[in-house]
């Protein structure tokens, strides 16, 4: 017996020689996962007590933005007595915005 190709019908061999064509395609899919960890607290419009007047209290990153400083050196002003500050029932600072003006030149009474 011969190749097995002797053995198979002429229209079949046809078909077998068509070159056949595969393409590949690949997708690469990118995504970001963002999480919020923390989230600065509003700016709110209140009374000074050392001041003695309504004015624009800061959270501790908005009064370093403010200033052009780190957050680290509001929080050392507030304990040199060098901003007046208030503190909200769950802990978060407020600092005064008239007195971040005068800060870190003098201590405030």
């Amino acid at each position: 017996m011969g190749p097995l190709s002797d053995n198979v019908p002429p229209e079949a061999n046809k078909a077998f020689s068509q070159t056949v064509t595969h393409r590949r395609v690949e997708i690469t899919v990118e995504r970001e996962v963002v999480s919020v960890l923390y989230q600065p607290v509003a700016n709110i419009t209140g009374r000074c007590e050392q001041c003695g007047t309504d004015v624009l209290l800061l959270s501790a990153e908005a009064a370093a933005a403010a200033a052009g400083t780190s957050p680290r050196e509001i929080y050392r002003w507030l304990d040199e007595n060098k901003v007046h500050f208030q503190e909200s029932p769950n802990g978060t600072v407020f600092v005064c915005s008239e007195s971040l003006n005068t800060a870190p030149n003098k201590e405030l009474p």
